[in-house]
């Protein structure tokens, strides 16, 4: 999978991984994320005592893996040119008289 270092990029909690998808148009849309945190965890105090009977500090990960789930769908809508299969229509079926 080819991949991109982006320097300079807002990444305020540490190292971060983006996911960035072409749509039909040939636009880059970033839909998924993870994110190393040191930050937090040392502004909300927080510790845990490791196997080793020390305390550590704990890494937060922030992780979404749709990015912003309206443009996720929005692509998905584009991609698929609004014919979604069966299985991804809301009623599975339909009763007649």
């Amino acid at each position: 999978m080819p991949f991109s270092e982006e320097p300079g990029e807002a990444a305020f909690y540490g190292p971060k991984i983006d996911f960035v998808v072409k749509d039909v148009l040939g636009r880059e849309w970033q839909l998924g994320t993870v994110q190393v945190d040191y930050n937090l965890p040392v502004r909300f105090d927080l510790g845990y005592t490791g196997s080793d009977g020390k305390d550590h500090r704990p890494v937060m990960i922030h992780r979404a893996p749709f990015g912003s789930m309206e443009r996720f769908i929005g692509c998905l809508i584009e991609h698929l040119p609004g014919t979604f299969r069966s299985g991804s229509h809301r009623s599975k079926c339909a009763c007649s008289r």
